[in-house]
């Protein structure tokens, strides 16, 4: 039962997902109000929803790709931390544990921004398509 009720539920958040990055845009770019800016994004979407689904499906594949880019990274910075860090363990474990806290806080500080990066990417990415969307409804 619970899967059938999934499919809907998914379509929602994704209509969701896209109504929220349209209204955003549409509340700081047109400097509208909350409302207006919800209405004016709602039907943009309605108007261009081909559209705005591909732009959608695009920016979850850029998301994904950086994902695995991203995650490619870590594993191939993480591991030798990891084994640097347990080599070090028979050595001392007080510098084992000091090294591998302060080499982890640097992979997560670099994950962060790499992660930062990739969000920037994207939002910079739906801004664009709502400007060429934008511009389509005027004319």
């Amino acid at each position: 039962f619970g899967i059938i009720l999934l499919l809907p539920m998914l379509l929602g958040v994704i209509y969701l997902n896209i109504w929220l990055a349209l209204a955003i845009r549409a509340i700081v770019l047109e400097n509208k109000g909350v409302l207006d800016g919800m209405a004016l994004s709602r039907q943009i979407f309605h108007t261009y929803w081909q559209k705005v689904v591909v732009v959608w499906l695009i920016a979850i594949v850029i998301g994904l790709v950086f994902g695995l880019v991203i995650g490619l990274g870590a594993l191939l910075t993480g591991l030798p931390i990891i084994s640097l860090t347990v080599l070090m363990w028979f050595v001392g474990k007080i510098v084992a544990i000091v090294f591998g806290v302060l080499m982890g806080l640097a992979l997560l500080a670099a994950l962060l921004v790499a992660a930062g990066f990739t969000n920037a990417f994207v939002s910079t990415f739906w801004t664009l398509a709502w400007l060429k969307l934008k511009e389509k409804n005027v004319s």
